[in-house]
């Protein structure tokens, strides 16, 4: 299986999107009238910026960032993407009309190592201003379809190709494949041919083909999420959960000391985060967060520590990777077990396991 990533230059999606009444280019501008919130808050962007990079949420909050110049050439890139794409008509607004405002919406690709490797901007429109029955009465979704058909049009072999706003990777059982693909989308878009695929929403890609192996790992995601809940200086353990652990109801808040204790802690955001890792390459934790779930309504400090002993797991064990491949019988397998009537509402809990190409898929 090889893969790869391209991000396409121009933005089918608002090309192909039917419009809802008459807009104009001006909506373009619409954010350089954005209001300053004030120079501290702008500030600690700046900084954060200079340490990993910022992704602002407005075109004022860009302005004041050290990145400014590459926000900028983004900037440029998209409207001329639009305009090269006829996105849009000059025209004279009717009397009275709710006009569609814009908004940019900048991101940042990083590389495996969190580096910045490229600056994204969208200029989006903000339909929601709009009321139904007033302001328009019909409304057309044409970017999906249309994407599909062009996509189908040049797929006549199986390509599993994966589409994230104008960003794809394709996956297929040869090279030559990948490369007829993508030589016959160029002839419909413009698009950027960024290689073979090393970082896709936060996995790490590796791809040996002399093995014939593809390995994933979050371990730049785990450090992010470490550091973001101050939980890097935590001491490694070699087990998500102790044997012993017994979560239970009574172990939620019940006082007005654990209330305070409690208030500030990041429980459902944590748990999130590890959800995230559980579901694309870290099985083992799975068992765990699934616990950890029945009391994001109201988790007490036991259910906290679970969280934390999971974290000191993963600080220890994140440079492992999920390989598939590499063996000589790649069938699905699959494992299954349950553990008799032990948690508190005396209903066993059964468990499971499916593997293939020797990897777990679930």
């Amino acid at each position: 299986m090889q893969l790869n990533a391209i991000s396409t230059d121009t933005d089918e999606r608002t090309k192909d999107v039917g419009d809802r009444s008459s807009t104009n280019p001006a909506g373009a501008a619409a954010p350089e009238r954005e209001e300053e919130d004030g120079h501290h808050e702008y500030g600690l962007l700046a900084a954060m910026g200079d340490a990993e990079g910022v992704e602002p949420h407005t075109l004022a909050e860009a302005k004041h960032l050290p990145e400014w110049r590459m926000w900028e050439a983004a900037v440029k890139e998209e409207l001329k993407a639009l305009e090269d794409a006829g996105t849009w008509t000059v025209c004279d607004a009717p009397l009275g009309a709710n006009i569609v405002s814009s908004k940019w919406v900048f991101k940042i690709k990083k590389d495996a190592a969190r580096k910045p490797i490229r600056y994204k901007a969208h200029l989006v429109a903000q339909g929601f201003s709009q009321v139904p029955g007033v302001d328009y009465f019909d409304t057309y979704a044409l970017s999906g379809r249309k994407w599909y058909q062009k996509i189908t049009h040049n797929a006549e072999k199986l390509i599993v190709i994966v589409i994230h706003v104008d960003d794809c990777t394709i996956a297929a059982t040869t090279t030559a494949q990948i490369n007829e693909f993508k030589s016959a989308l160029k002839k419909h878009v413009n698009i950027t041919d960024l290689g073979p695929a090393h970082w896709l929403l936060g996995l790490e890609i590796k791809c040996n083909r002399n093995a014939k192996t593809i390995a994933l790992s979050q371990t730049a995601y785990i450090n992010l999420i470490l550091r973001r809940f101050n939980l890097q200086d935590l001491k490694p353990v070699s087990t998500p959960m102790e044997v012993n652990t017994q979560l239970h109801s009574s172990q939620v808040l019940q006082t007005t000391e654990e209330t305070a204790e409690m208030c500030n802690v990041p429980y459902r955001k944590a748990v999130g985060s590890l959800m995230y890792i559980g579901l694309a390459t870290r099985p083992d934790i799975a068992f765990a967060i699934m616990l950890l779930l029945h009391f994001s309504s109201n988790p007490g400090p036991a259910h906290w520590n679970v969280v934390k002993r999971i974290f000191r797991y993963l600080n220890g064990m994140k440079s492992l990777w999920l390989t598939y491949g590499g063996v000589e019988n790649g069938f699905l397998k699959g494992y299954g077990d349950a553990d008799g009537s032990m948690q508190e509402d005396r209903h066993a809990i059964s468990g499971n396991a499916f593997l293939i190409d020797g990897g777990a898929v679930s």
